[in-house]
């Protein structure tokens, strides 16, 4: 299906207010992604009425209390060496096993996902939704996809070119970037799926 018009698109203005840019040094992709990142989530949540999902990092930080636990035993039961050989073995084994999880969790089950929300009210848990973001090092395009929090379900990818939110000196014009991300859930939200472009502004017309 083809996207709505470009005219969904749209950077702020006037009509916002005043606000006071926030600084991004614009040679690290990784600050970047995160301060995109967290505008992107903030504004789903506030103007799209979604509630986020912790329960998977709550899974990721009950791994990584159990396996501080395991640590702790093997530092400080007071047990002497090699009387402890059995525990210790046991603790070590343990804590490299739960890292392992956490790791598989990490890298295949998170994956690029930023956030899941909660279902809404009378929805299958399978119709929440998913929020993955992609910003390859060095590269100029952010995506933003959304898709239900179901492995191979459809997807709508905002395809975004960065120079647009950020200027010269690392200036990050958020509420352009906010509207933008609300254009493009309301899309999703109709049901619409595909790959839309939003690239660099155009040059601008002399007057005469």
């Amino acid at each position: 299906r083809t996207p709505p018009a470009q005219a969904l698109w749209g950077m702020a203005d006037a009509a916002d207010g005043p606000h006071e840019p926030q600084v991004v040094d614009t040679a690290d992709c990784i600050k970047m992604k995160q301060v995109l990142d967290d505008e992107a989530m903030e504004t789903i949540l506030q103007r799209g009425g979604y509630e986020q999902s912790f329960l998977l990092e709550n899974v990721k930080l009950s791994i990584m209390a159990v396996s501080c636990v395991f640590a702790l035993v093997a530092q400080l039961f007071p047990m002497p060496f090699p009387q402890s050989r059995a525990l210790l073995a046991v603790c070590s084994l343990t804590y490299f096993a739960l890292s392992g999880v956490l790791q598989f969790i990490t890298y295949v089950i998170d994956r690029d996902i930023i956030m899941v929300t909660v279902p809404l009210a009378g929805a299958r848990k399978s119709e929440a939704l998913r929020v993955r973001s992609q910003l390859a090092r060095f590269s100029e395009w952010y995506h933003l996809i959304l898709q239900r929090n179901a492995d191979g379900s459809p997807e709508a990818v905002a395809r975004m070119y960065v120079g647009r939110y950020f200027t010269a000196a690392g200036q990050f014009d958020s509420v352009g970037f906010a509207r933008e991300v609300e254009a493009h859930l309301r899309r999703w939200e109709s049901g619409w799926e595909g790959t839309d472009e939003r690239g660099p502004p155009g040059p601008k017309k002399k007057k005469d």
